[in-house]
């Protein structure tokens, strides 16, 4: 199991306290995203998906077991519900960019959502210029069990590839 330690960088979006300029644009930092306008919940993965960076807020409602690839554009906002887990069996690729971060934050500010988890090796992480914050919550299994990202493999087969990150802030 791989938990991650942070470091606060500025977010992407204009719901980041103090980053954002009007219009969405952030100058001071060099990132430059387009305003949140528009909310589209996720309720399960059937097939290969692309979450937009277009302003689209990406909620997760409840508990998401990702089977296929889901691939987040530049500038994208995922946010999860308190107390949910994504586990992913698939694959999850986040490539955002120095002037176009994605962010995965909790749905309600304070209220913590649980992991974001890796099954047995099946899953794979691949995040780039990725900050994932508001996470965490223990559910029932305690605060040493707590982890915004928890990649595990199996240890019946080789190594495997599970987690790339390349600017990865857990905070």
């Amino acid at each position: 199991v791989l938990c991650l330690g942070a470091t606060v960088l500025p977010g992407c979006h204009s719901s980041s306290p103090g980053n954002a300029a009007p219009g969405g644009v952030t100058s001071e930092a060099g990132i430059s995203c387009p305003p949140l306008n528009v909310t589209l919940e996720h309720i399960d993965n059937s097939a290969d998906e692309t979450w937009a960076g277009d302003g689209t807020i990406h909620k997760i409602p409840y508990d998401l077991t990702i089977y296929h690839t889901v691939t987040l554009e530049p500038c994208a906002e995922v946010q999860i519900a308190p107390g949910a887990t994504v586990t992913v069996r698939g694959a999850i690729v986040a490539d955002g960019t120095a002037s176009q971060p994605i962010h995965i934050g909790a749905a309600v500010a304070g209220s913590p959502w649980a992991t974001i988890r890796t099954a047995s090796g099946t899953g794979t992480l691949s995040f780039a210029y990725v900050t994932v914050d508001g996470g965490g919550d223990p559910l029932n299994a305690g605060a040493d069990y707590a982890a915004m990202l928890d990649v595990s493999g199996s240890q019946a087969s080789p190594a495997q590839e599970i987690l790339r990150a390349d600017h990865l802030i857990v905070k």
